[in-house]
């Protein structure tokens, strides 16, 4: 009776395990144990293996009812113990039960691993022996510290050989996503000048913001972006919730981006959402963000010196000009009229931002959801970005099978102010009005004069925003998931993953027929105000893959084995129509314009294949050496010909050497040295076919045909010519790092040297006006850039008191590079002929050969000459001149620092914290911007202050830095540029968490608040500024309560 009592318990005990935690399943199959008949003692034997690997495992508590024992070399064995159910437990591993069927059994547990962590579709996988020591990893929390908005402005604090290219102009638009590129240039930057219609067929019209290939298009030395192991756009990585962010991983070596083949010539930069946790929780985050502007910069003439200096600059000495000169006249000095317009557009605004995510589960089973609404506000009245992130995730395990399925929606709306640009307020006159001093409406004249019985108007761009003026765009992205990972024991294991993503994008822009940019429309085009430009384009990308891993550990030797397969298809489309000719201002609708703006709607449709096979293999040993080969054969539809990528690296822990073992200050010391190639896919994928465009104004009609005007056909003309010897770019790399780490872990120290070089760059080829092949595209393979540099990581611990629960962390991080164009083009050098015949009063790029791709070219300056005003030149056989020649130009620096990088503070006493971190840039060649401009200004625009400087030229003035106003037009000169240092002021932020005891009794995990100021300032040694701008800086100030239940 008692054994069947215990036979029984033992029975509901396994069902409660199975069901709980997962357990094996049991054998419905009962086997009698055999009874040594001489000594009548029953034995039982266990071993314990791991799953994966098939290595026995020691210290596993195994439990045979009441009696509990710990395996030695794998093995366990109980005497004369009739249950018939034994528990499992070792730290790391899965909780396990199994029924004894046999005298001797063998039972295989697996690792207690998240599910989502299962898999990795990563191809360059590393031995466990040899770990990376964390310095190119960043996780979200030490992300949110720099900001909790902005990705990128995270990884620019962290990751020193990011450059992001920030258009000056730009300011801090949320509607704008700034350039970027890892360590150095691989390809020459797009450029919108063609030196043949090569250059303008082949694009595609308005893709996606989701499409990542159309991106790298115009954005050729840009990362890759992996979002969970998918490849993402820079757009869709800007716009998730940050607090979704687990981690994010910097992959740029050699032996990192080889296993991706054409897709790891530039870098990848690879971001890890979080996952549910396998328990209950609830977590929450509220944040307000204070945007205020930051224009202390400008310094513009008042009204009374504006007017002034018209008057000096002879504005007024013709007589037409007189009337105009008193009516300024009256509102400066009569009516003392100063407008303020630099504050018309602006305004300090306010958004929130609301994150939520809830998990639930066990071993077996997670699931959660998560949810995220971002609304950010822009200080251009009417500007902001609205951002809806939701996702539901869910978990499983069946045995040694894993998987997990990821569903997000990604919902962006986003506003460009209706006051249009900034930089027509900065050109604004003071004495000029914004409202009507009898009605107080905005005024769309601000003064109207006929010169020379010429009609002359001045507009106000602030009426604008009393219409239905429309530039708004947005899109939906839809995104599913699946993975898959199978431990199937003896060494292998099999991961697999599919991901289907759609995005649309839609964008309006609206001028209503009362727009000022029509006030001086004539009359016969009058019934052609007003224009609407819609454009609809959609976005379908499939990824999956599918890898095969292998490990076996023999002694101290450690191998594995890495294959597998990736595959993506993308199908770009696109739609755009502009319309003219609108009756009224409140009909926003496009189906109210009466004719097209342009000669027809334009559409394109791109699919993309790509097809990638990899290998890996790994060798270490005893936690010393590690040698890493990887390859791939990669297939593009833009080529007719495979890319083979490959790399070999090396890897020595001298830590764990002998000779060092008994240095006790030493924690790590590793030299690690790689060399490689990969690739790129930054051209358009039908560059090797011929292609054709169809006459759609006329068709083939038989004679005699009674099908009237419905003809047979279209005939067809040829566009662009394939090239089916095109090779993808290649980017061969090298690198040599050392990472050391002392004194228990508390100071860690990365260095890393890189030499990189780009071959078979893809550029349109010439074709002389003879050849007859002028207005056809061809594309083939020239240039060649090389980029070398160092880069230096320190991250310290400088105090740590338990004691008084004090610490204080600081981390440094520097970076030199340079790059150089080692082989240049016949279409470079024609490139290069139309910039020298652009606009010259502006900088203008030249890429020629042995030089920095940002070089900065300018004509050398002698000064400016005392008896004319006029400047004087340096020729280049010497001589001087005054004119101004493009030929005679010279590399005057570089706009890339000569070192840049980061410097972070981290403070945490008890339950306070302050953390601050700068970024700053030094030796960087730069283009005063501002003195070029005033020397080339329109005397009817308001002026920087700097106008009435005291070093510009009067007659015979030997000592003059700046010409006179309105002199003559000045062009690239090396008088303007200069070295500038700067100190950027990232972020500083203040903290403060509840203490557990307090928390405990309101069932509360976690609470915490934080202030943070960003963007807080720009220090210079040159204080130089841009002129005009079309959207000013800002500054934030953000509150944030995040809680966990």
């Amino acid at each position: 009776m008692k054994c069947k009592l215990y036979h029984l318990l033992g029975m509901i005990g396994t069902v409660c395990i199975y069901q709980q935690n997962g357990y094996a399943s049991l054998s419905q199959q009962s086997q009698s144990a055999v009874i040594d008949t001489t000594s009548q003692v029953v034995k039982k034997t266990i071993w314990v293996k791991d799953k994966l690997s098939s290595k026995v495992l020691d210290s596993v508590r195994v439990t045979l009812g009441q009696e509990s024992k710990y395996t030695n070399q794998g093995l366990v064995e109980f005497y004369n113990n009739r249950d018939s159910v034994i528990i499992l437990e070792k730290p790391t591993y899965l909780r396990t039960g199994k029924r004894v069927t046999s005298s001797e059994i063998t039972v295989r547990l697996l690792k207690r691993t998240s599910m989502d962590d299962n898999f990795s579709f990563d191809p360059t996988v590393k031995s466990e022996q040899i770990r990376n020591t964390g310095v190119r990893m960043i996780t979200g929390d030490n992300l949110r510290q720099v900001s909790t908005l902005s990705i990128m402005d995270g990884l620019q604090v962290y990751i020193p050989s990011m450059f992001v290219n920030r258009d000056p102009a730009a300011g801090n638009n949320p509607n704008v996503l700034a350039p970027m590129y890892l360590r150095g240039m691989n390809s020459f930057p797009f450029a919108p000048l063609g030196a043949n219609k090569n250059v303008s067929i082949g694009t595609q019209v308005n893709p996606s913001s989701g499409d990542f290939r159309a991106y790298t298009i115009v954005q050729p030395n840009s990362p890759i972006f992996l979002l969970d192991g998918v490849q993402v756009s820079a757009q869709v990585i800007q716009d998730i919730d940050i607090n979704r962010i687990k981690s994010v991983s910097l992959l740029d070596g050699a032996d990192e981006t080889a296993g991706y083949g054409l897709r790891g010539g530039n870098g990848i930069i690879a971001v890890s959402t979080e996952r549910p946790k396998g328990k209950f929780q609830i977590s929450f985050t509220e944040q307000m963000q204070l945007v205020t502007p930051d224009i202390h910069q400008l310094q513009m003439l008042n009204a009374k010196q504006k007017l002034e200096l018209e008057k000096s600059a002879g504005l007024f000495d013709d007589p037409a000009w007189q009337s105009v000169f008193q009516k300024r006249y009256e509102q400066a000095y009569t009516n003392n009229i100063n407008t303020n317009w630099l504050e018309v557009p602006l305004g300090n605004q306010l958004g929130t931002k609301h994150s939520l995510s809830m998990s639930a589960g066990n071993e077996d089973i997670v699931y959660g959801l998560d949810a995220g609404y971002n609304d950010i506000k822009g200080v251009m009245q009417g500007s902001g970005r609205k951002i809806l992130d939701l996702g539901a995730y869910f978990a499983g395990r069946i045995g040694s099978v894993t998987f997990n399925n990821h569903f997000t929606y990604l919902g962006v709306d986003a506003t460009n102010s209706p006051y249009g640009t900034y930089d027509q307020y900065q050109r604004m006159n003071p004495y000029w009005q914004n409202t009507d001093p009898i009605t107080g409406k905005l005024q769309k004249i601000v003064e109207s004069d006929t010169i020379n019985g010429v009609p002359v108007n001045f507009t106000n761009p602030a009426f604008n925003t009393s219409l239905s003026t429309t530039d708004k765009s947005s899109y939906t992205r839809f995104s599913n998931l699946t993975n898959l990972n199978w431990i199937i024991g003896s060494g292998f294991q099999l991961n697999g993953m599919v991901n289907i993503a759609r995005q649309s994008d839609d964008s309006d822009y609206f001028l209503p027929p009362n727009h000022t940019v029509f006030a001086d429309i004539s009359a016969e085009n009058l019934f052609k105000r007003g224009r609407y430009e819609k454009v609809n384009n959609a976005f379908f990308d499939v990824q999956g893959g599918l890898r095969l891993k292998y490990q076996y550990d023999f002694g101290k030797n450690n191998i594995i084995v890495n294959l597998g397969q990736f595959i993506n298809q993308t199908s770009s489309t696109s739609e755009g129509i502009a319309v003219s000719g609108f009756a009224v201002d409140r009909l926003a609708d496009i189906s109210f314009g009466n004719a097209y703006a342009i000669a027809k709607p334009v559409s394109g449709k791109i699919i993309s294949r790509y097809a990638s096979s990899f290998a890996n293999v790994v060798y270490s040993y005893d936690q010393r050496y590690q040698i890493n080969v990887a390859g791939t054969v990669d297939y593009y539809s833009g080529s007719s010909r495979s890319s083979i990528s490959n790399s070999i690296g090396a890897t020595w822990n001298l830590h764990n050497e002998s000779f060092l073992k008994g240095v006790t200050w030493l924690n790590l010391l590793k030299v690690r040295g790689s060399v490689g190639s990969s690739g790129n896919q930054n051209y358009l994928n039908y560059l090797n076919r011929n292609t054709y465009n169809y006459y759609t104004d006329q068709q083939y009609i038989p004679k005699g045909s009674s099908m009237g005007t419905i003809g047979l056909g279209l005939g067809a003309y040829l566009t662009g010519i394939g090239n089916d010897q095109l090779k993808s770019p290649t980017v061969f790399k090298e690198d040599l790092s050392m990472d050391l780490a002392l004194f228990r872990n508390r100071l860690a120290l990365n260095i890393l040297y890189f030499h990189q070089s780009s071959k078979n760059l893809i550029l349109p080829a010439l074709s002389a006006s003879t050849s007859g092949f002028q207005d056809f595209s061809y594309y083939t393979n020239a240039g060649k850039m090389e980029s070398k540099g160092v880069e230096f990581n320190l991250l310290g611990r400088i105090v740590d008191n338990p004691k008084t629960a004090f610490q204080f962390d600081i981390m440094l991080n520097a970076f030199h590079g340079t790059d150089k164009i080692t082989a240049s083009d016949p279409y470079i050098q024609k490139l290069n002929e139309l910039y020298n015949q652009a606009d010259q009063r502006i900088l203008q790029p030249q890429y020629i050969q042995g030089y920095s791709p940002n070089a900065l070219w300018a004509v050398p300056s002698l000064g400016i000459d005392p008896q004319t005003g006029n400047e004087l030149f340096r020729k280049k056989d010497g001589s001087t001149t005054m004119i101004w020649d493009a030929q005679d130009k010279i590399c005057a620096g570089d706009l890339t620092p000569d070192w840049r990088g980061s410097l972070g503070f981290n403070v945490r006493f008890k339950q306070f914290s302050f953390a601050s971190y700068f970024r700053y840039a030094l030796g960087a060649h730069v283009y005063n911007n501002l003195q070029a401009g005033l020397e080339n200004a329109n005397i009817q625009d308001n002026l920087d202050m700097n106008a009435l400087s005291n070093l510009r030229w009067t007659a015979n003035r030997s000592d003059a830095s700046y010409k006179a106003m309105f002199h003559s037009p000045t062009y690239a000169t090396t008088r303007f540029v200069a070295k500038e240092n700067k100190l950027h002021g990232a972020s500083i932020s203040f903290g403060y968490q509840f203490s557990q005891q307090l928390l405990e009794k309101v069932n509360v995990k976690q609470l915490g608040i934080r202030f943070m100021m960003n963007n807080l300032f720009d220090i210079k040694n040159t204080g130089l500024t841009q002129q005009y701008f079309h959207y000013p800086e800002q500054r934030s100030y953000s509150f944030i309560l995040n809680a966990t239940f």
